[in-house]
């Protein structure tokens, strides 16, 4: 083929599927960032849910709690990374008309619904709102017998958590495990990361 007849062949191919072939490689350019997110995404091994509408960490000092409870957790999903994500739902008393609020809610209903997820830090309101539907039954005396025979543990008590440049609002919260399939690995590696939490306890009296 020389050349001027495979310029005619191009400009006739351009001129009747520009459109199409524009279409397709953008479609491909897609894909291909999404299968990269996908690839390159890390996935938490523990996912700790925060509620409170009294304490609204910042990102970074999520960050900072996550990091803390990183150093404790396996690698249950065994992709070479030891993650822990924190994620916070704080109920607004500012919320006039409520919408934030009840998406909040829903979201979090979902989440507790989720067999993933089992630790959670919560303030006196929303412990008490949670545990009313049954969802925390593990005593902590049973996974460390030197722990009180309750299912909340002060903030305060666990000195892991006095983290620096992490509000200490912080500490006014509770820590409660929920009773999962006491099979799965993700619970296995949930009631470790307590127990390393209750190594360096002080509860109060």
């Amino acid at each position: 083929m020389t050349k001027e007849q495979f310029h005619k062949k191009w400009t006739n191919y351009w001129y009747y599927y520009k459109i199409h072939t524009i279409v397709a490689v953008i479609a491909i350019l897609v894909v291909a960032v999404l299968v990269k997110q996908c690839v390159d995404r890390i996935l938490p091994d523990a996912t700790v849910i925060l509620v409170s509408n009294s304490v609204n960490l910042s990102d970074d000092e999520l960050t900072s709690v996550e990091n803390m409870l990183s150093n404790y957790t396996a690698d249950v999903n065994h992709d070479g990374h030891k993650v822990v994500s924190v994620e916070q739902f704080f109920f607004s008393g500012n919320d006039k008309n409520g919408a934030t609020n009840y998406t909040l809610t829903q979201k979090l209903g979902a989440e507790i619904q989720s067999s993933d997820v089992s630790l959670f830090v919560t303030d006196d309101t929303y412990y008490k709102w949670m545990d009313s539907d049954g969802a925390f039954f593990t005593k902590f005396n049973t996974i460390d017998s030197k722990a009180p025979a309750t299912d909340k543990i002060n903030i305060s008590d666990l000195p892991d958590f006095k983290i620096n440049g992490v509000n200490s609002s912080l500490q006014s919260l509770t820590l409660s495990i929920r009773a999962i399939d006491s099979n799965s690995d993700t619970y296995k590696n949930n009631i470790s990361i307590i127990k390393k939490l209750l190594e360096n306890a002080k509860f109060s009296k």
